[in-house]
């Protein structure tokens, strides 16, 4: 059992190797706007190292494709090395309102240092949590119209908080699937 992160919720337990769970995965996604999957290597097949593709991270997300339900029309890959301290997202999301279909996931893989803590920021239009802390082997999955950003890297030491210049050491690979949700009427 694994221990998914839900800003402002009790953690949940959740055995991500069966596919229904998988699905309930992508509704907190869907309800919540941002879930962080701690560790996820560990429950993939391989037990890869790191996920740096498409084609790991999907392991993922496309077991809840099997029903049908489902489907990726497309993707966008991207990778950063330093500044993340300006916003991420895209201007179509501020089009969406709270309870609509999902539409898009980004899926940013953090390769930075297990001892580091980063913290993500978010804002409106659905600004879901003020705030998220991760370690540098987590996996953050946004979805919905919110824009974040990391404006912060903070050392787990005694050491004080360091500005977005540290985030230099920090290795992100954004990837953005696209969704359509097949069973609804409209988008």
């Amino acid at each position: 059992m694994r221990k998914i992160r839900i800003p402002d919720e009790a953690t949940v337990e959740i055995d991500l190797r069966q596919e229904q769970n998988v699905e309930v995965i992508l509704r907190k996604l869907s309800r919540y706007g941002a879930i962080a999957i701690e560790d996820v290597t560990s429950v993939l097949p391989q037990h890869s190292s790191e996920i740096t593709t498409n084609e790991n991270v999907s392991l993922i997300l496309s077991r809840a494709r099997r029903r049908g339900k489902y489907e990726v029309t497309g993707y966008e890959e991207r990778h950063s090395t330093n500044d993340c301290s300006g916003w991420f997202g895209s201007s179509d999301w501020e089009k969406l309102s709270e309870g609509d279909n999902l539409q898009a996931i980004f899926c940013c893989h953090l390769r930075g240092r297990r001892e580091a803590e980063y913290v993500f920021d978010f804002q409106p239009p659905h600004p879901i949590v003020k705030s998220m802390v991760l370690n540098g082997t987590d996996i953050i999955l946004i979805t919905g119209a919110t824009r974040w950003r990391m404006p912060w890297l903070k050392n787990r030491s005694s050491e004080p908080s360091m500005p977005a210049e540290a985030l230099v050491r920090l290795s992100m690979i954004e990837v953005r699937y696209v969704w359509k949700d097949i069973t609804a009427k409209s988008y």
